[in-house]
């Protein structure tokens, strides 16, 4: 399975990454919202069982699933240009058994992290 786990997003917004990528990839995608279930782990959230709500948000992430680095490379240097970038990640071994909310927590400090160090480097150059 070729998937999203999105957080952030409207659901026309869902929708339409849900299309787009889908046909930048070839292939049909799943999508999986977060909202509303920050505190269950993310393999719970893939639970078909469950529904999280697509509702805007100030942070915006979104958790590949399934993909290879082909399509990772697809995804970031296509990214449609009308849809606000989210924070992008894949599932792994280890975080795919921890609470959406920590990944977030994790990954908002790391963009943070990085949007800190871009502004030092531009500060050095001139």
């Amino acid at each position: 399975m070729l998937g999203m786990i999105l957080y952030g997003y409207d659901k026309d917004n869902a929708d339409k990454l849900k299309v787009e990528i889908g046909d930048l990839l070839e292939t049909k995608i799943e999508i999986f919202s977060a909202c509303g279930l920050e505190d269950i782990t993310i393999e719970n959230i893939l639970d078909k069982s469950l529904s999280g709500k697509f509702k805007n948000k100030a942070k915006k992430i979104m958790v590949l699933l399934g993909m290879d680095n082909n399509n990772i490379q697809t995804i970031l240097k296509k990214f449609p240009l009308d849809i606000e970038k989210p924070i992008f990640c894949s599932i792994t071994k280890h975080n795919i058994k921890w609470e959406f909310s920590k990944l977030m927590k994790d990954l908002i400090e790391e963009d943070n992290y990085w949007r800190e160090q871009k502004k030092s480097r531009l500060k050095q150059k001139k």
